[in-house]
């Protein structure tokens, strides 16, 4: 997992997809991320679980499971909702 991670932080699609999900987490916090991804119609559903999976895994995002699938928050920001 911890070379998965690593490889995860200099991957350019997760850097790609993280910076824009970001953007969207910060206005938009607690969005649960199965309404995320028609923000991303350049990339699969699987690319864009995986790049948040890493993302919560480095730190850049924190996701909080809810039923079957997760809230997303800006690092260290999370809401009961």
């Amino acid at each position: 997992k911890q070379g998965m991670t690593e490889f995860a932080a200099l991957d350019p699609l997760v850097r790609q997809i993280v910076e824009h999900a970001a953007q969207i987490v910060a206005t938009n916090p607690g969005l649960m991320q199965s309404k995320i991804y028609g923000h991303f119609p350049e990339f699969t559903v699987d690319q864009v679980r995986y790049a948040l999976y890493f993302a919560h895994e480095l730190g850049w995002i924190y996701r909080k499971k809810k039923g079957n699938s997760y809230q997303l928050f800006p690092p260290g920001e999370t809401i009961d909702a």
